[in-house]
């Protein structure tokens, strides 16, 4: 516009209209899921989104849609108003279908109800459409010249209306949508119910009191091995001892039992379950559970025993067997200490560590401190 005719209203309205169609369409395919800009992504995307991500891509693209829309709205309105201050706008209203006055009158007292009682003067009457009208073969015009831009209240009003508006509104929803959408496909992973069954833990201790990557863990305590206990119950946790316990493990004709590892969690309440029974008949109650050393003690071990310390009798000891990858060997001493330091944590004096070996465990503590001295 360079101020040497009159804006069309009819132009502006169908701007407007457009708009609208252009908001509702990009908010239609974000919930059907449909991205009719996908072989943009594809010419320019360095890497093609993840599984997850690809659902979500509609949705994504409908709110970087909707903040341009929205940005566009905004700086058109801006526009507007600079343009009321420092020009001499003039608007008029012509068609070149057969349109009378009282219909075009009727169709923008519809477009401004939203409004009509809040801002009055936005609101065009009778005398000013048909004054407004013009015409191509009109050279030469009586109306005021201040009619003009009486206008300018009721286009403001159109466009903050009708685009800035639902716009605005439209992005909180594609803001919004995403995270229901991704919280609901988060809920339904598989590993959804195992993640939060490991976030239960409270802390994550790595052992290292500094920064320094190429140090080796502290893992010092001041727990001690004890004797393995004659246990009623003696558990496998992860298919730990295989094929064959050693005998100092074994009493008599008692058939371990198994837990952990690939195994469901109501498979692991029933073995808690099953050596109840074996530890609530007896006078000084003691299980076993044997793990291999070499893996460090998991969030899912500590649970298991955290369960059983809950169901099984108060006087029960708990011994934790570490296996060495040999079964007539010992564990090296740091795959030990970290046993040691995982019974302490548990602030159970019933929670003790053992090792299937003749050795006496005094000697073990005296070469494992020995060896962390070196």
């Amino acid at each position: 516009y360079d101020g040497g005719q009159r804006i069309n209203l009819t132009v502006i309205l169908a701007f407007v209209l457009l708009q609208c169609i252009l908001a509702v369409v990009t908010t239609v395919q974000a919930f059907a899921g449909w991205q009719p800009w996908r072989w943009l992504l594809r010419k320019f995307a360095v890497a093609r989104p993840s599984g997850a991500l690809r659902t979500l891509q509609p949705l994504l693209m409908a709110r970087a849609a909707h903040t341009g829309g929205l940005a566009f709205g905004v700086a058109g309105l801006i526009t507007l108003l600079v343009l009321v201050v420092i020009q001499d706008l003039a608007f008029g209203w012509s068609t070149t279908l057969n349109t009378g006055t009282d219909s075009y009158y009727r169709m923008l007292s519809a477009i401004a109800t939203p409004w009509q009682h809040l801002w009055p003067a936005a609101m065009p009457d009778r005398e000013l459409v048909d004054a407004t009208r013009f015409f191509r073969s009109q050279s030469s015009t009586t109306t005021d010249p201040a009619l003009w831009g009486s206008w300018w209240p009721f286009v403001a009003m159109v466009w903050m209306i009708y685009v800035v508006l639902p716009r605005l509104a439209l992005l909180v929803v594609a803001i919004v949508h995403p995270q229901m959408r991704a919280r609901k496909a988060l809920r339904a992973h598989h590993g959804w119910v195992a993640l939060q069954y490991r976030m239960e833990t409270p802390t994550v201790d790595t052992g290292n009191r500094h920064n320094d990557a190429a140090d080796q863990p502290d893992t010092t305590t001041s727990a001690k091995l004890q004797p393995i206990p004659r246990a009623q119950a003696i558990i496998r946790w992860a298919e730990a001892g295989r094929p064959a316990l050693p005998q100092t493990i074994i009493a008599g004709d008692q058939e371990p039992l198994a837990a952990g590892g690939s195994a469901s969690l109501e498979h692991d309440h029933h073995i808690i379950e099953l050596a109840n029974q074996r530890l609530t008949s007896a006078l000084t109650p003691a299980a076993i559970i044997v793990t291999r050393s070499w893996e460090p003690p998991t969030g899912e071990l500590a649970d298991f025993l955290q369960q059983a310390r809950e169901t099984w009798p108060r006087q029960t000891t708990i011994a934790l067997v570490p296996m060495a990858a040999q079964p007539d060997q010992s564990p090296p001493d740091h795959q030990l200490s970290q046993w040691l330091r995982f019974a302490e944590r548990t602030e159970d004096e019933r929670m003790v560590v053992s090792t299937p070996i003749t050795t006496p465990p005094d000697i073990l503590m005296h070469r494992a401190l020995q060896d962390q001295d070196e």
